[in-house]
């Protein structure tokens, strides 16, 4: 098992764009990821699915999938996504800023940034007319 090591910050960028891409991937007409490709082994796959499915709270969908002998070489990508930001969000839970903090940090930050835009258009176009 691979440990990754990233700091809180990266931590809550990815939990934020896995949450972002989740939610626009939920609308594509098609949902289908090939698990193969991420995970080749079998055996991977299916630790994947089962834990993927005890954390949904559905933990009969990997019991009728293994009745049926599923290879589990398909995913939905956006409840993918959003499971495994949920977990990443999981260990960050503990960290100083909390995920609404950083929500509204990025918020004042994009406010700051788009107020120094309308400026410097303002004053690049109109000149200082005041």
């Amino acid at each position: 098992m691979a440990i990754i090591n990233i700091t809180d910050a990266e931590a809550r960028l990815l939990v934020e764009l896995l949450d972002l891409a989740a939610d626009s991937f939920s609308n594509h007409g098609c949902n289908d990821f090939d698990l193969t490709k991420s995970a080749p082994d079998l055996e991977d796959r299916r630790a994947l699915m089962k834990s993927y499915n005890d954390y949904n709270g559905f933990p009969e969908d990997f019991e009728d999938d293994e009745l049926r002998g599923s290879q589990y070489e398909l995913g939905n990508d956006a409840a993918l996504m959003g499971y495994l930001a949920d977990r990443v969000r999981e260990q960050v839970k503990e960290s100083s800023m909390s995920l609404s903090d950083m929500k509204d940090a990025n918020e004042a930050a994009w406010e700051r940034d788009l107020s120094s835009a309308y400026e410097r258009y303002n004053e690049t176009y109109y000149g200082d007319e005041e």
